[in-house]
């Protein structure tokens, strides 16, 4: 049984594939490659490796439904270290990466030292299943073992927010001092606002030529599926764009004054912030 780390890539694009590929290489890694979505999701169960670099742009599965569906899957991989690599930069977008699941986020074009010490963290910090079986499935080791694993598993998810973590009601008067969200609590919460049309927009304003002349084509798209059930991060999935596409979208939308933004409870929205206006 080799001793060298696996690292599974799956990336579309040849010349980052062999760029990572090299790098990895070269610091003892095994490495494994995928151009497409499913296939290594497949090459996830049936490889078992110690981490896995997702791209977020892929044929077959995007990266966010490849790291939904392996967080889905057996125990042993709701801790599998996940780095996902993107060419887009913005708070928005690392924060939906990681909601997917992601351990990681890092934006191409990326230095080798940091993709180099991300890796080398990530492994260090995984406890790996021992073998997978005939299915292809993932086996767990010793009792000793799959205790130790989910027991780290836990404190690393504690501690990186992404599930919570039980705290006793405060008894004291420092209970009632306003707690001030995190950038990504903020941008978690805007996920869960809900578009509306306002009264007015209706299918001769889509289609009219006011409207095509001052709003982007994915305005257009997300305007026709707003229906006022959907929160923001429904319609990512609905209409298959970004976070950060959507966001932008919506500002065009807000704008114009087609759309409003409602809490979850159904209460108006005020003082969102979407992010940065575009430029003209």
């Amino acid at each position: 049984m080799t001793l060298e780390p696996t690292v599974l890539i799956i990336d579309d694009s040849a010349t980052s594939c062999h760029i990572m590929e090299g790098i990895l290489q070269k610091e003892g890694c095994r490495v494994k490659v995928a151009r497409d979505g499913r296939e290594g999701a497949q090459m996830v169960l049936r490889e078992v490796p110690h981490c896995v670099v997702l791209d977020v742009v892929l044929p077959g599965m995007s990266g966010y439904e490849v790291c939904r569906y392996l967080r889905s899957q057996v125990a042993v991989l709701h801790d599998l270290p996940i780095i996902m690599v993107s060419t887009k930069n913005t708070p928005i977008d690392k924060t939906w990466a990681l909601r997917q699941g992601a351990t990681h986020y890092l934006a191409k074009p990326f230095d080798e030292r940091e993709f180099i010490k991300l890796v080398k963290e990530s492994i260090a910090s995984y406890i790996p299943p021992t073998s997978a079986d005939k299915t292809g499935q993932p086996r767990v080791g010793p009792s000793s073992v799959r205790q130790a694993q989910e027991q780290a598993s836990r404190e690393r998810l504690q501690v990186s927010g992404k599930i919570p973590t039980y705290r006793p009601a405060p008894t004291d008067a420092s209970a009632h001092k306003p707690q001030t969200p995190s950038r990504q609590d903020y941008a978690l919460h805007l996920y869960k606002l809900v578009p509306v049309r306002n009264q007015g927009g209706d299918f001769m304003w889509e289609h009219s030529p006011h409207f095509l002349s001052t709003i982007n084509p994915q305005a257009r798209l997300l305007y026709s599926v707003i229906d006022g059930k959907q929160d923001i991060e429904t319609l990512c999935r609905t209409t298959q764009m970004s976070p950060e596409d959507v966001m932008r979208a919506l500002r065009s939308l807000l704008v114009q004054h087609r759309v409003r933004l409602l809490e979850p409870g159904g209460h108006a929205a005020n003082n969102v912030n979407l992010g940065p206006k575009e430029r003209r």
